[in-house]
């Protein structure tokens, strides 16, 4: 009954050529691909629905032969004492495309992705082998030849095994890192003294904290059982103490507690160094989220990798728990908070 002059651009055929078709021929014009859907969802609208087609996409042939894509909302209402249906079109071409496209690239990115953790995974396995015959080899000189050693030959050794230990290290987060983007990182809950595990850890950074002449002060009950995977729990203690240790200064000091609470239990680690300003914060638990510190002259280790934090917060949610930091800003220190619940 009427066409405004858009809908007349849209299909490229004149007002007289639309309105003289019968109401089926304008089916015709669908692609066949969407026929029968269109079709369909119009025999709905006349016999079981409101009367109301929202939001329909499908495609159109215009008189060129093109196929363009089209959006529209269908009504029906009384016209001049009859029912007629008034339809408000929208071409979508451009906007089907750009999506295409998106979809096509988030497809690629994904598989690229994917490469990566794959390349990561067999790199990082890779080099496992020959870093724990580097580091066990030193670790045997250090330990059983060291007085047969003059002590050029010792500081190299020394050298290459605190070497082989960052890249042994590394190595461990990279694999871990990507055990926790592929969902395969998983617990060995048992029931545990947390208390023993701690002292085990802060027994292990001796040799850190010797080096810059810290001290370590550990509050601890006797016997605290919590269910956990040990080995992990091991993970983000040492991961934490060692953040203490690189990021206090000389001589200072960190305080390791625990305070049992009715439903949880927190792990504290506090030390009195640089201390992490707000901005910094937004980057602690993230991946690769190490916070630059070179040229800042703050007396601490700028070492790392950036996932060992991360990786920590992951674990501790796996748990079911979470990690929180306090901070007042810069050289105020900093405490470590591991929440997790007592089951």
């Amino acid at each position: 009954m009427y066409v405004n002059q858009q809908f007349t651009k849209t299909l490229g055929y004149s007002s007289n050529e639309i309105l003289n078709w019968e109401p089926k021929e304008f089916f015709l014009h669908i692609h066949p691909e969407d026929r029968q859907m269109v079709k369909e969802i119009a025999n709905e609208k006349y016999f079981n629905s409101n009367g109301v087609i929202a939001n329909l996409q499908f495609k159109v042939i215009k008189k060129s032969g093109e196929i363009i894509w089209l959006e529209i909302i269908s009504k029906t209402i009384n016209y001049k004492g009859k029912l007629a249906d008034l339809v408000a079109t929208l071409d979508i071409t451009e906007k089907i495309k750009a999506e295409r496209i998106i979809l096509e690239e988030n497809k690629k990115l994904l598989e690229l992705n994917k490469m990566r953790r794959d390349i990561i995974i067999r790199v990082s396995h890779k080099l496992k082998t020959p870093l724990t015959s580097i580091y066990g080899a030193s670790q045997i000189l250090l330990k059983h030849l060291k007085e047969k050693l003059d002590d050029d030959v010792l500081n190299f050794v020394e050298i290459l095994h605190r070497g082989a230990l960052r890249l042994k290290k590394l190595v461990g987060n990279l694999i871990d890192a990507s055990r926790i983007e592929t969902g395969k990182l998983e617990l060995k809950i048992r029931n545990q003294n947390i208390s023993k595990l701690i002292r085990e850890c802060v027994e292990e950074m001796t040799y850190l904290t010797n080096n810059r002449n810290q001290t370590i002060n550990v509050i601890l009950p006797d016997a605290v059982y919590l269910n956990i995977d040990k080995i992990r729990l091991q993970q983000v203690i040492t991961n934490l103490l060692s953040n203490a240790i690189k990021n206090t200064p000389k001589n200072g000091e960190i305080h390791v507690n625990i305070i049992e609470k009715q439903d949880y239990t927190d792990i504290q680690i506090r030390d009195n160094g640089i201390g992490i300003t707000d901005e910094e914060k937004g980057l602690l638990f993230e991946k690769f989220g190490k916070i630059e510190r070179y040229g800042m002259d703050l007396g601490v280790d700028i070492e790392g990798s950036g996932l060992g934090l991360y990786i920590s917060k992951e674990i501790i949610e796996l748990h079911g728990g979470k990690i929180l930091v306090k901070s007042e800003g810069r050289h105020k220190g900093a405490i470590f908070i591991v929440s997790l619940f007592n089951k």
